[in-house]
């Protein structure tokens, strides 16, 4: 597989023996690489059951639809990731330390392989499954927002973090970050911070917010 397309399907030259949650997979990596290269709507069941080693029917014996699998895409690569709500709170002492280590999490996604691929996808794609999309929203982003809620309003009873605008609008937390994946598939990553310093700056931003005034 090449290192430029990490999404792109392998095409076995034999049908190969792999557990269902790895067919599953395959079947995924093919969709990947039909949808990114031909588009949603070009993009054949035939072709991506081929790719991923199967017949049309082995290819229904796990996915219903091109939907369901464009759903499944969204939720291996863009899930959102899990608060550990106590641990972040024990372990900071000060709004600097709890922004740093909720940071490292939300930035963690980025190092997945296909990532920006299926952000792609979502961008470009999405309006052909609104219904689909706006699912995939409100589990998965609202969720996120109700645990950043959450941890700010446990950091605020604790007195590392003071009552800003941040912990009544949790959804500035993760704007920087849902700016700097939207700059890179319209421009790449020429003109854009580096990930690393991107995620130093979106610390300071979040620190200056949430330092209590003293």
């Amino acid at each position: 597989m090449s290192s430029s397309r990490p999404f792109a399907a392998k095409k076995p030259a034999s049908r190969i023996r792999m557990d269902a949650a790895s067919r599953k997979q395959s079947i995924l990596d093919a969709a990947l690489h039909h949808f990114s290269t031909r588009g949603y709507e070009a993009s054949r069941i035939d072709d991506i059951a081929a790719d991923a080693g199967l017949s049309k029917g082995g290819f229904y014996a796990h996915f219903a639809s091109k939907d369901e699998v464009f759903q499944a895409l969204l939720a291996r690569s863009l899930a959102i990731p899990t608060l550990d709500v106590s641990a972040l709170i024990e372990h900071s002492a000060s709004a600097r330390e709890l922004s740093e280590r909720l940071i490292k999490v939300l930035y963690a996604p980025l190092s997945k392989p296909g990532l920006m691929a299926v952000s792609k996808l979502l961008l470009t794609e999405g309006h052909r499954l609104p219904e689909l999309v706006e699912r995939w929203r409100q589990s998965m982003l609202n969720s996120l927002y109700t645990q950043i809620a959450g941890l700010l309003g446990a950091a605020v009873a604790k007195g590392i973090c003071r009552d800003s605008v941040a912990c009544r609008e949790p959804w500035l937390v993760i704007a920087p970050l849902a700016y700097l994946v939207t700059q890179r598939l319209a421009h790449g990553t020429s003109v854009q911070p580096s990930l690393r310093r991107a995620q130093r700056l979106h610390v300071e931003m979040l620190s200056e917010l949430l330092e209590p005034v003293r």
